[in-house]
């Protein structure tokens, strides 16, 4: 019998991509599916910058699938650009709780994770007389509620979040990769994902935007293996292949340039088989789409997978269901008292009991509702507030930031580019991220920063790759006073 269809959702700087999938019993077929293009402006670098607009986009990418508009729950998939992945090692113990041990080692490891970020993490392997292996995967707060915030405007609601790199790693066939750590190149519309496989399962992805000519495949994949030599642990055995998969061009591309490369590579095979469909017409590019592999996650019988999703939203559409249900309960009830007096007639006091328990119930309801609007507005007053004490400190600072811009101009290498630059008026930190072409560019400008009044106290993090090309770096500092 025909599962429910699962509907999958990427949303990149230039598209917007939906798809859904249902199980056939041992047989897979895309139902619907949409792609459409949007302007230029409302999501960059992976960053929702207009919530109405992109929201409005979504709606007529949802509306306009063939053959049919798409509804339900979603599964969003989550740029890899704003997303932390790390694998972590936990050593056989007896005697202790897993999850504690897992829960106390991300604990250790939030110094160099994005602030104010959920997390979530996966079992990998594990065994009572080996290590267990551990993903773990971390997105800033501000990046996921901007998409669920476009999402709730859209009337969607969402049932998980999972990073991108998880997605394209599912499209694979694993079974074939299961004794082997090979370097996987997926190249789809423009986009290219560079993920470490040990297993079959992930160890680290990085994703980059292609030359038109792939000119710059090669660098990426030399980049990524430094990384995975350099950081990998004693037991993981060395690369054996190059997989590539992706759209029609795509492939032309890997195939071209991976060929000069040193290990042999070889083409993907699909996770799954589709069976034709009239929501696409080409179905070999459909086995790599990412919003495949998003809409796949829904069928698997796995436990315990990567879910950046927070809690609150769930705890708000359970409220939500409550308020119905008892609203409902009350719609049922009048309809039960007026039966009962149409039947019955004359039965007067009984009537007058029934009313009077029910304007109690309706009594309390409307008392709770108010005492939850009165809190919903007593905390949107202390946030108004402090916006306006932190407005305030803003405008008595702002001769200091035109000294602080200048300084952080002024030492900028040319090679370095800046994507962040944050300033906590109430903490007195800063941070700043971005990418250098290369690692000696990065110290350098660490120097620089630190030659400077402003950035004096500047702490580097490399939190991408430690050497090698497009190096992705995050600075942070106390305020040294100007």
């Amino acid at each position: 019998m025909p599962s429910q269809p699962a509907l999958g959702l990427s949303i990149t700087d230039g598209t917007l991509e939906a798809l859904q999938l249902v199980d056939q019993g041992g047989s897979f077929k895309v139902t619907n599916y949409a792609w459409i293009e949007i302007p230029e402006g409302l999501v960059s670098g992976g960053k929702v910058n207009d919530t109405f607009g992109l929201s409005e986009q979504i709606k007529k990418l949802l509306s306009s699938a063939k053959p049919r508009p798409m509804h339900g729950k979603v599964i969003l998939g989550l740029p890899q650009s704003h997303v932390f992945l790390k694998v972590f090692n936990i050593p056989p113990f007896e005697g202790k709780d897993l999850n504690e041990a897992i829960s106390w080692h991300i604990n250790s490891l939030r110094p160099v994770l994005p602030k104010q970020s959920y997390t979530s993490h996966q079992v990998i392997t594990s065994g009572k007389k080996q290590q267990t292996r551990v993903l773990l995967a971390a997105a800033s707060e501000s990046i996921v509620d901007g998409f669920l915030s476009v999402l709730s405007l859209s009337g969607i609601q969402v049932s998980a979040i999972e990073p991108m790199a998880l997605s394209k790693a599912r499209l694979l066939d694993t079974k074939e990769l299961m004794d082997k750590n090979v370097v996987s190149t997926h190249l789809y519309g423009g986009i290219l994902t560079i993920s470490i496989l040990v297993g079959g399962h992930l160890w680290f992805s990085q994703e980059s935007v292609a030359a038109d000519n792939g000119t710059n495949i090669l660098s990426s994949v030399d980049s990524v293996i430094g990384f995975f030599n350099e950081k990998k642990e004693r037991d993981i055995g060395d690369l054996s292949n190059i997989v590539y998969s992706g759209d029609p061009k795509g492939i032309e591309l890997l195939k071209t340039h991976l060929a000069k490369h040193s290990l042999p590579p070889i083409e993907g095979n699909p996770g799954i088989i589709l069976a034709p469909s009239k929501a696409i017409g080409d179905i070999n590019t459909a086995h790599f789409a990412p919003v495949l592999g998003l809409a796949m996650r829904a069928h698997l019988h796995s436990k315990g997978l990567i879910d950046l999703l927070p809690t609150w939203p769930k705890e708000k559409d359970h409220m939500e269901s409550l308020s119905s249900t008892f609203s409902l309960v009350i719609a049922i009830s009048l309809i039960v008292v007026w039966s009962v007096v149409a039947l019955l007639g004359g039965a007067w006091l009984w009537l007058g009991s029934a009313i009077g328990d029910l304007n109690q119930d309706i009594t309390r309801f409307n008392t709770t509702l108010s005492q939850q609007q009165e809190s919903d507005l007593t905390e949107w007053t202390a946030d108004f507030n402090q916006t306006v004490s932190l407005s305030s400190q803003l405008l008595e600072n702002q001769p200091s930031f035109t000294s602080v811009f200048n300084q952080l101009a002024s030492a900028t290498p040319a090679n370095v580019s800046l994507s962040a630059f944050t300033y906590d008026v109430t903490a007195g930190t800063w941070s700043i991220a971005g990418s250098a072409a290369t690692r000696d560019d990065v110290l350098l400008f660490d120097s620089s920063l630190k030659n400077t009044q402003a950035f004096a106290n500047a702490q580097l993090y490399l939190s991408s790759l430690d050497t090698g090309t497009s190096v992705v770096f995050r600075f942070s500092g106390e305020e040294n006073g100007q």
